[in-house]
C-alpha cells in the first residue's frame, strides 16, 4: 500500500498517470476554489475530461500550452479538444518533482487508400480483367 491509497484526491497528480501518457477529451472547465501553498484560497481554473474520475487544476504554464494548442485563449473552445497528459520533471516551489504537463494528442491514422479495381489488361486472345486471366 502506498500513502495515496490512504489520501486520495479529487485532482489528478503525476502518480495518476502511472508513468504512461493518457490521451483526454477535455468534457468541461470550471472555476474552484483551492487552498494554495500557504493555506490561503485561491481561485484556479479546472479541466474535467470524459471518463476520467479525477480533473486537473491547470498551472500558468499548462494553461499556456492548451491555448496554443486550441488556437484560443477562450475556454469554451477547450470542450471536446484532445489533448495528451505526460508526466514530466518539473521545478516548482523550491524543489523538483514529477509533474502533469499538456502535449498534442496524437492525430488519428489517416483513412487507408481504397484499392483500386484492377485495370484490363491486353492479352493474346483481347482485353481481359488480371482475376479472369490464367497464368502460364
Amino acid at each position: 500500500m502506498e500513502l495515496k491509497d490512504f489520501f486520495d484526491s479529487r485532482w489528478l497528480r503525476a502518480d495518476d498517470l502511472n508513468g504512461q501518457d493518457r490521451v483526454v477529451t477535455v468534457e468541461k472547465y470550471t472555476a474552484e476554489t483551492i487552498k494554495n501553498k500557504e493555506g490561503l484560497d485561491e481561485r484556479r481554473l479546472v479541466l474535467w475530461f470524459t471518463g476520467v474520475r479525477k480533473a486537473l487544476i491547470l498551472n500558468r504554464t499548462n494553461a499556456l500550452a492548451i491555448a496554443k494548442l486550441s488556437g484560443t485563449d477562450k475556454c469554451d473552445g477547450w470542450v471536446g479538444l484532445r489533448l495528451t497528459l505526460t508526466r514530466e520533471l518539473v521545478a516548482a516551489f523550491g524543489r523538483t518533482d514529477w509533474g502533469i504537463r499538456i502535449k498534442p494528442a496524437p492525430q488519428p491514422a489517416a483513412p487507408q487508400p481504397v484499392p483500386q479495381a484492377s485495370q484490363p489488361m491486353a492479352t493474346p486472345w483481347g482485353v481481359a480483367d488480371a482475376e479472369t486471366v490464367e497464368p502460364f
